[in-house]
């Protein structure tokens, strides 16, 4: 049997695909649905009753997405695990597929696949998920040199493999790395098959642009939105962690993959702010990214744009080219 976990926080608008997509996979096996509502405020309880016959509802208080997935493993009974995110959706050969790759190849610790992007309307933006240099299954040496594309949607493993691992990490608290920890584990434990076609269809978005939205929504200074940049911080930290006392010089190219992801995540949320009207807010991200990155140019020419008088930036603004004013002054409005 496949037990498909899917988490879900405020899924509302995307769980339906996602659960009709399982529901109709030509795999002939037995399939067990687990969802897991991570503590969702929006409607989506009330859309999970109206399966309450085909899948198993795990409700909890909200504690993330590593947390989510490990409740709803140990909730399922299957031999086999797959993941799917509630914004995702599997076309109907995906089970069949990376079960038969696993099966003829015992030996493998993981499969995965290749996949579509689409965006929040359902529209194809991109053929493919996986970068140009990456269509191969990784060596744990390639894994450490940099960030490897894999999709957990896209995932299947065995439950012996999973409970060797131990789980997902739950100390990662925010959307980052808790797969990437995940994975690096479970290489150590076998090879990955890569299946190059796409076997799902991913909804084209940025975990980091996600937290950066839920720090600014309220503004720095509101409760929710430090705890979510302490969290997010804090899930940098750790990966960094982990990553350098596992492995040490061997993951350099990893750790200086978090360490920019990072810097991107303050600066977007600077760039937010700035957005906003808020140039003291952007202010003070701008210098917390410098305690990461001292010497970057271009997060000190943002620090610096935050501090000119509001008529002197919409001066220079109209004569800057507009990507560069973009780039000091954040993304238009609307």
């Amino acid at each position: 049997m496949v037990s498909v976990i899917i988490p879900v926080f405020n899924g509302e608008r995307t769980i339906v695909r996602a659960i009709e997509s399982v529901l109709a996979q030509r795999y002939d096996g037995e399939i067990e649905i687990v969802v897991v509502n991570d503590g969702s405020t929006d409607a989506t309880a009330s859309v999970l009753e109206r399966y309450a016959s085909r899948l198993r509802v795990v409700p909890q208080e909200n504690r993330g997405l590593a947390a989510a997935r490990n409740a709803g493993v140990r909730a399922s009974s299957g031999e086999l695990i797959a993941f799917l995110d509630a914004d995702d959706e599997w076309f109907a050969e995906k089970l069949e597929t990376v079960v038969g790759a696993l099966a003829r190849q015992p030996h493998l610790a993981m499969v995965y696949s290749d996949a579509v992007q689409i965006d929040r309307a359902g529209n194809q933006i991109y053929d493919s998920y996986t970068p140009a240099d990456q269509h191969r299954a990784p060596t744990l040496a390639e894994m450490l040199s940099g960030a490897w594309n894999i999709l957990p949607s896209s995932v299947l493993l065995r439950r012996e493999t999973f409970d060797e691992i131990g789980g997902f990490c739950e100390e990662f608290k925010a959307l980052f790395f808790e797969d990437t920890w995940f994975y690096l584990l479970a290489r150590e434990r076998g090879s990955f098959a890569y299946l190059d076609k796409p076997l799902l269809r991913y909804e084209r978005s940025n975990p980091a642009e996600g937290a950066v939205k839920r720090v600014t929504a309220r503004g720095p200074d509101n409760p929710a939105s430090r705890n979510q940049l302490e969290r997010s911080l804090r899930t940098f930290e750790t990966m960094i962690a982990l990553t350098r006392g596992r492995y040490g010089a061997a993951a350099n190219g990893l750790i200086t993959a978090v360490e920019q992801r990072r810097l991107s995540f303050l600066e977007g949320t600077g760039l937010l702010r700035m957005q906003a009207g808020d140039p003291e807010a952007a202010r003070r991200f701008y210098a917390l990214a410098l305690r990461y990155a001292r010497w970057n140019l271009k997060t000190r020419a943002r620090l610096l744009w935050t501090w000119l008088p509001d008529l002197a930036r919409r001066a220079l603004g109209a004569a800057l080219p507009a990507r560069l004013h973009r780039s000091l002054a954040g993304p238009p409005k609307g």
